[in-house]
């Protein structure tokens, strides 16, 4: 077989690993334990061992040499790094590190290698995938061991894979590699939608004990996506940064305020890769509020992509679990176009609830448009989630002005590869009619909500606004 035969025939089956555009002479392999007995990666201490620029030179090494974009593909290389022990939680809880990723970036020195952060436009839909690094661990003097994460973005199971790593003449080289056996994160189970939320909601939890001890901005932040939206006062803010912002204005810029919160409800689309969960959040020890946050299973675990936390009414909400909502187990995952047109379905089914608020009145619009279980966080006027379709619409027709005019539409659409659970995120428009002080005057109000229907030939229902 010809070198270039090789080359597309690598480049075809499995992105080239273990060959490099200089060389198509293959990494050697070793045997490693199964993630299940080989629970620990490293120490702290052999981390501590190898200086941070030869940690950095070791990174660099693999990504040019195993990693490295070919053919049009690119690598994102996640902030998070993975934890000293192999277990979700543990990997779940380590803080990410934007200056790290962009620093490993910045070494490698590669088109289309960028930051899983907002700097990465140059990657922009590109095929490829996602690289999560442990810290380099330090095996002798001139040897280490690192343990890299590969999750691809659109077809195949994520990976770990071990490189033992050795120094000669002062330059690292991949001495040899190893698949860590059963390391792959598997995705909840569609025929079994009580453990799917299981896992979402340990994440929500983890989330919210590892927040005890950290202000409440970067205590809620944590489990933010990068590309996280919030609903604000005055808008929807975008990205991790802007949303840590908003939560301290939120915070009355009380830095050492703590937030605790506690989930009381959500579910999951049937895939076991989209869900949301809802409960109550206390600020500073007094102030009670409740949250709403929709959440995408990513590379590195559950992150939230959509977010809002609003007033509540004084009093002790009850923080007993309420039933979930079960998704219909088995949808099949589609191609991107299919979910494309879901989107669509779900952008039009928003549309046509504001198109009947009119005629109709708001209170009916949202009895018809809700699904049995919907939720509805109400407001300051409530203590508690206001629940069923019945209830929602007293709540929302209840001090209406006569003769308001309100309309609303999507600005950003989420939906599950499966069809059956997505949010529509975007801005009301409240007209009031004009008085003999003063014209006719608009306010705009930021929304997302939560939808979900038993299968794609279903009517989409709101589940959580």
């Amino acid at each position: 077989m010809t070198q270039r035969s090789v080359m597309a025939l690598c480049i075809t089956i499995a992105g080239c690993a273990g060959y490099t555009r200089e060389s198509l002479r293959p990494i050697p392999d070793h045997q490693t334990a199964s993630a299940a007995s080989l629970d620990v990666r490293g120490t702290e201490e052999a981390a501590r061992r190898i200086a941070s620029d030869q940690q950095m030179a070791i990174i660099v090494e693999v990504v040019r040499r195993f990693y490295r974009p070919l053919m049009g593909q690119a690598r994102w290389i996640d902030p998070q790094p993975l934890a000293h022990r192999r277990t979700q939680s543990a990997d779940s809880l380590i803080p990410a590190d934007e200056d790290w990723a962009i620093a490993i970036v910045s070494s490698v020195a590669l088109r289309r290698v960028c930051p899983l952060t907002e700097a990465n436009a140059q990657c922009s839909g590109h095929p490829g995938g996602v690289l999560r690094f442990s810290a380099p661990y330090s095996t002798g003097d001139d040897s280490a061991v690192l343990y890299a994460r590969y999750t691809p973005v659109r077809i195949g199971a994520a990976s770990e894979t071990e490189f033992r790593m050795v120094r000669r003449g002062g330059v690292w080289s991949i001495a040899s590699k190893g698949a860590v056996a059963g390391s792959s994160p598997a995705a909840p189970s569609v025929s079994s939608a009580a453990t799917s939320f299981d896992r979402l909601l340990a994440a929500d939890r983890m989330f919210a004990q590892s927040a005890l001890g950290k202000d409440f901005a970067s205590g809620i932040a944590s489990m933010f996506a990068w590309d996280v939206i919030m609903q604000s006062a005055g808008g929807h803010v975008r990205g991790a940064a802007a949303a840590i912002e908003a939560l301290r204005r939120i915070a009355d810029s009380d830095a050492v305020a703590r937030a605790e919160w506690h989930a009381v409800g959500g579910s999951t689309s049937s895939d076991g890769m989209q869900g949301f969960t809802f409960g109550y959040v206390t600020l500073g020890g007094v102030d009670r509020r409740k949250y709403l946050a929709y959440w995408r299973n990513q590379a590195n675990g559950w992150r939230v992509a959509a977010y809002k936390v609003v007033r509540s009414a004084p009093g002790n909400p009850s923080l007993a679990m309420l039933p979930m909502s079960i998704p219909t187990p088995g949808l099949p995952s589609t191609d991107s176009a299919t979910t494309h047109r879901y989107g669509n379905e779900l952008r039009a089914a928003e549309i046509a609830f504001s198109d009947d608020a009119g005629p109709m009145g708001l209170g009916p619009a949202f009895q018809k448009w809700g699904a049995p279980d919907a939720v509805f966080t109400g407001g300051a006027a409530h203590v508690e989630f206001v629940r069923g379709p019945e209830a929602i619409a007293k709540s929302v027709s209840a001090g209406g002005a006569r003769n308001t005019v309100i309309t609303w539409a999507p600005t950003d659409v989420i939906v599950a590869s499966t069809g059956d659970l997505g949010v529509s995120i975007g801005t009301i428009r409240i007209t009031s009619p004009p008085t003999a002080e003063k014209a006719a005057e608009t306010v705009e109000v930021p929304f997302f909500t939560v939808w979900k229907r038993a299968t794609p030939r279903d009517v989409w229902r709101y589940v959580a606004e």
